[in-house]
């Protein structure tokens, strides 16, 4: 028996195969011949959406085979709905591709590899972190990545790890000898993901050694002044292209030093949260060198965006990817996000989407969060090639490997990112403050969309922001756990706000009027558009 994602030409099964031997799909069982006979495996899973069988004698039965959906034992924490029914089918996709990972740690795919690779957890960690209890299987793997990380502080691409592959000078892929760090990343990435959605420190505590130790050795590669990288990988699965080196954004350093601050970053605020203040002093003067290179490296000034100078010293137009990455990681001058946002609108209006795994991870989030909401929903909704429409518009329900028909694996999870900007951004459902003790609720609502709401069962209970557009009026419900505090931001687009007694008006913000409220269910209003 042959299991696969797709099909030949004449009907058959494509055996998967590549960088694995096909036996990972493939299934041998020999009838004893003496009466009804029933097996699985038992020490293996299988990905695919098509099954051949060979050599049964005769034609088998419509119930000869029955398919199991085995994922590691989640439950679903998260739920997002919207007016938008393709908004729910790439949710449904979204979330289905992730559990099909799930199995004792992430892996890349169910059907090929099979392999914790760390850069996509990492694009994904948003969508999985407000979609599922994802802790216990993360706190898992995240001693895998310790048990990996070697005496030089390096952590491998793929966790679990063989010592023959992924380490500086090792066979097999020399692009990810060395520090990666948008695959690096992730051992930041992951614990701060748990911290912010359960607010237990234990985890940034757990890690700290580890994560130090590569942000340390990444410093011996990436180095000060400058800190430039220009070897190993970069920007992942770009749309329209197969350069995964970035030649168009700035190349390789472009994506990974702003990547390196990240992680700079991101230890620097664990050290604070769990009373390492000379960590957190250090690496926050780390980070803030590192963004003062690369600014000096790639901003343009005149402009307000991200740029890349050629070998003569001429400047090339803002891409998407190069400009999305500083200006999501807090990189860009002080009040110069708007600009960098509107160059990247302005990109997205011409060419559409142009982003690879990380470009995408935030997107969409950047251009809600700068006044590009209609744009962001227009993006998010496309049926064309690239878009996430796409797959689905042809019959699939998974999420690919990267955005061609053609993909090789058509269950990778990376690309569920966009269920994460459904959640926080189109229905506004947000952690204010770890564990949610504060639910900040600050929806981006999109000309054309009637309605959307997210619910998420965190630790202090039940939270949820719901809206709805009718007549050119707002309803926005925020439902506030127990023990928990409510900041929640109405969108001032639909005109004059009429707030339920109780809620408190704490200020104006760009686009919003903000009240502060306690556990309970509040319901707000508008007057109808000025």
């Amino acid at each position: 028996m042959v299991a696969s994602e797709r099909l030949a030409p004449d009907g058959t099964v494509v055996p998967a195969s590549g960088l694995i031997d096909a036996q990972l799909q493939t299934d041998r069982y020999t009838l004893a011949g003496k009466g009804v006979e029933r097996w699985e495996p038992s020490f293996g899973y299988r990905g695919f959406r098509y099954v051949q069988v060979e050599g049964y004698p005769g034609t088998p039965p419509p119930d000869a085979l029955a398919a199991r959906l085995v994922h590691s034992n989640v439950a679903r924490t998260g739920r997002f709905a919207s007016a938008d029914p393709l908004l729910g089918r790439i949710d449904a996709a979204a979330t289905a591709t992730i559990l099909n990972n799930l199995h004792g740690f992430q892996t890349d795919t169910p059907t090929y590899e099979k392999n914790g690779w760390t850069g996509d957890a990492q694009a994904s960690a948003g969508a999985a972190a407000r979609s599922l209890g994802i802790a216990r299987v993360w706190t898992k793997w995240l001693a895998d990545f310790r048990d990996a990380q070697a005496a030089s502080g390096e952590v491998p691409e793929i966790v679990p790890a063989t010592p023959y592959y992924g380490y500086d000078k090792t066979p097999g892929w020399g692009l990810i000898w060395g520090p990666t760090t948008p695959w690096d990343v992730a051992a930041l990435i992951l614990p701060w993901e748990l911290y912010s959605s359960f607010g237990d420190s234990r985890v940034l505590a757990q890690n700290h050694d580890m994560q130090r130790r590569l942000v340390d050795y990444t410093a011996t590669f990436i180095k000060a002044p400058d800190f430039r990288r220009a070897a190993g990988l970069s920007e992942w699965a770009p749309a329209g292209s197969l350069d995964f080196t970035n030649t168009r954004g700035g190349g390789v350093d472009a994506v990974t030093t702003a990547y390196f601050f990240l992680e700079a970053d991101l230890l620097a605020k664990s050290s604070a949260a769990i009373g390492v203040s000379a960590d957190a002093d250090r690496y926050r003067a780390l980070a803030e060198a590192i963004r003062a290179a690369y600014n000096t490296r790639y901003w343009d000034g005149e402009h307000g965006w991200y740029r890349t100078m050629d070998a003569k010293g001429v400047a090339g137009a803002p891409t998407q990817v190069q400009n999305v990455l500083p200006l999501a990681f807090g990189m860009a001058p002080e009040g110069r996000e708007q600009s960098v946002a509107d160059a990247i609108a302005r990109d997205v209006e011409k060419q559409g989407l142009r982003t690879g795994v990380y470009g995408t991870r935030y997107l969409l989030e950047v251009l809600s969060d700068h006044g590009h909401a209609d744009l962001a929903y227009k993006l998010a909704t496309r049926t064309d090639a690239p878009s996430w429409g796409w797959w689905i518009a042809n019959g699939h329900s998974t999420m690919f490997e990267t955005w061609s028909l053609d993909s090789r694996s058509r269950d990778h999870h990376y690309f569920a990112s966009i269920a994460d900007w459904m959640r926080q951004r189109l229905a506004g459902l947000r952690p204010g403050a770890p564990g949610y003790k504060t639910v900040l609720i600050k929806p981006a609502i999109p000309t054309g969309l009637a309605s959307a709401e997210a619910e998420l069962d965190t630790v202090q209970g039940r939270a949820a922001s719901r809206w709805k557009v009718a007549d050119g009026r707002l309803s926005l419900t925020a439902e506030i756990p127990a023990n928990a505090a409510g900041e929640i931001w109405v969108p001032l687009q639909f005109g004059a706000v009429a707030a339920p007694a109780g809620a408190e008006p704490l200020r104006r913000e760009t686009g919003y009027s903000v009240y502060r409220a306690g556990a309970g269910i509040w319901e707000f209003h508008t007057g109808g558009l000025r």
